[in-house]
């Protein structure tokens, strides 16, 4: 997901940048940091930590990234699709979500997400590439054919 959406982000960067001129964002990042490098060390807990944040001032944040990435695709997210792309983050630091439940419970949940995450990576590839039409919810399909129907989800979406 992370390769697909920095595509999707590069490629539209003058669109969704937070100032829409580069150079005028450059300009105003050095004036900021002149500010702090000429105050006083005294003033900060960690100067460092502030002059990297003014460094950052005109880019997007990651996970912000995924949402702006799926938008710019025309994809529509669901609050699950949003709680999934934000348990992301918890993998990424070597985590896990779910780790004091009971083994079937934690298999049963990190399946979920992991469901979830492919349905959410293959329709960033797919919209990429210019499909346009349905694609099928594994989720929802285990289930059904589970004979669960606890997801309130339909078993293809359109994208």
């Amino acid at each position: 997901m992370e390769t697909i959406k920095e595509l999707i982000i590069n490629k539209n960067l003058e669109k969704i940048r937070p100032f829409k001129d580069n150079t005028k964002a450059k300009s105003i990042i050095a004036e900021l940091k002149k500010i702090i490098v000429d105050t006083n060390d005294v003033e900060f807990n960690d100067k460092t930590i502030v002059l990297s944040k003014i460094e950052n001032l005109n880019s997007i944040g990651n996970n912000d990234s995924f949402k702006i990435a799926f938008k710019l695709m025309g994809i529509n997210l669901t609050s699950e699709d949003v709680k999934c792309i934000s348990m992301r983050n918890r993998f990424l630091h070597g985590n896990s979500p779910h780790e004091d439940e009971p083994e079937e419970v934690r298999i049963q949940e990190l399946t979920k997400i992991q469901l979830n995450a492919h349905l959410l990576t293959c329709a960033l590839i797919l919209k990429y590439v210019g499909y346009k039409g349905v694609i099928k919810n594994m989720l929802k399909y285990l289930d059904i054919i589970n004979e669960r129907r606890e997801l309130k989800q339909e078993l293809f979406r359109t994208i």
